[in-house]
């Protein structure tokens, strides 16, 4: 390490413990009900779904729904022909009335049910991401199964530019999505870019996080199907990316999340189907420091360079 045969010393390996640093992880507090309530599906549904693989027991519900002109919130999980959700089962007026089987809604501790085994908790994850499916879905951030992450979407249809304010080191805009036009003629799109994440719940003790890794989406249409070339530019973009701007990405993700909080606070919408809360970004002290000068950042590439490395479409 210096060069000259004379054995190394700790400092050549080790970093130095002082002065020391703060970590910020990529997780976030999440809260939910303490009770959630467990219901018998009610027998038309069970024999419809028949002997369908229980993977396919949304589909089967959706199926009977769109049959009967019903509807009814995403935030819920069947588990052994039983409904699991937050909202009250014992109700009569809740939203899954037509599906389950009258009397036979029971209320329990969340904590009974995520600790009976590793089954049950995995279940209790599936409910919390449908859960949060369903009040993202309310802030037009929709799920895209086959990418497993939330995409933000324009407020309407129509629309060229989404930015949403957010308060970092200073209050600022970020755009979240954007459509670029094409320069020689205006009317055809190049490309439509959207803000995504991917999430992940992990529980320590009574403690449940939330973890959160930024990425982008690209679309075409007005649906906002998956471009084709989506994989080749998400790929160009994550090598020019560097670890602060990744970071900022995070921590505006957490900051809106916690915003949305705020708004529920003064909407009747949260008493209806708002069951989860987003808390403060877990961080550590007492890291070893590391000098910061010898990570060379990546250029900024500029919009003629993006526009010859990224592939668009008519």
């Amino acid at each position: 390490m210096r060069g000259i045969p004379i054995g190394l010393a700790d400092e050549d390996i080790d970093p130095p413990l002082l002065p020391p640093e703060s970590l910020t992880t990529n997780l976030v507090d999440i809260y939910f009900p303490a009770t959630l309530y467990v219901a018998q599906l009610n027998i038309d549904l069970v024999d419809r779904h028949g002997k369908r693989k229980p993977g396919l027991w949304r589909k089967t519900i959706r199926e009977f729904n769109q049959e009967n002109e019903l509807r009814s919130p995403s935030s819920y999980v069947v588990h052994s022909k039983a409904l699991v959700t937050f909202f009250d089962l014992t109700d009569s007026n809740n939203p899954y009335r037509h599906l389950i089987e009258p009397g036979t809604a029971e209320a329990h501790r969340s904590k009974d049910f995520w600790t009976i085994d590793e089954d049950h908790e995995r279940v209790f994850k599936s409910l919390l991401r449908f859960s949060l499916q369903q009040r993202l879905f309310q802030e037009r951030v929709r799920w895209e199964n086959d990418d497993k992450a939330f995409v933000f979407l324009p407020y309407k249809n129509g629309e060229n530019q989404r930015e949403e304010s957010w308060q970092g080191e200073k209050k600022s805009k970020r755009s979240v999505f954007s459509i670029k036009l094409n320069k020689k003629d205006p009317s055809k799109i190049y490309m439509q870019k959207h803000l995504s994440f991917s999430v992940d719940f992990l529980h320590f003790d009574e403690n449940w996080l939330m973890s959160i890794t930024p990425s982008w989406f690209f679309s075409y249409g007005t649906d906002f199907k998956k471009s084709g070339y989506s994989h080749d530019n998400l790929s160009w973009i994550k090598r020019q990316e560097n670890n602060q701007q990744v970071v900022n990405h995070f921590r505006f993700i957490a900051a809106w999340l916690r915003s949305i909080d705020e708004e529920d606070l003064f909407s009747e919408k949260s008493v209806k189907d708002s069951f989860l809360s987003f808390g403060q970004i877990l961080s550590f002290e007492g890291a070893p420091s590391l000098d910061e000068s010898k990570w060379a950042a990546l250029p900024e590439p500029s919009d003629d360079e993006a526009e010859q490395r990224l592939r668009f479409f008519d």
